[in-house]
């Protein structure tokens, strides 16, 4: 090759690079921000799971902070979506309200009206 055309190539080949790099930034952008909703509707979910669990079982929060060990405070943080809980602390939640910790993960299901 001469000169000439390897500066061209090497031009394309840093432009493509460019491309690349600028498309692969978008899509780690869209990544994150999925993410970001994500984790925020699950901390959201757990909370829900969490009190509708609880008020199932008939227990306030200050009876279920009794049971589970952690302080009224978190309860209400957690239950409202403010609070992002470890696996363990999951499991212990799920263990103090007898259900799995599969069940304060999983979406609720709406059950659909039928129109007759």
């Amino acid at each position: 090759m001469l000169s000439r055309e390897r500066e061209i190539v090497s031009g394309m080949a840093q432009e493509f690079l460019l491309l690349l790099r600028w498309r692969s930034n978008r899509r780690l952008e869209q990544a994150l921000r999925i993410s970001r909703r994500s984790r925020m509707d699950m901390r959201k979910l757990v909370g829900q799971n969490v009190r509708r669990i609880r008020q199932k079982k008939g227990l306030t929060q200050e009876q279920f902070a009794d049971v589970s060990g952690f302080s009224q405070q978190y309860i209400s943080s957690l239950e409202k979506g403010r609070r992002n809980p470890t696996i363990i602390t999951l499991y212990e939640l799920a263990v103090a309200l007898g259900v799995s910790h599969i069940d304060l993960v999983r979406p609720i299901r709406r059950k659909r009206k039928l129109i007759s």
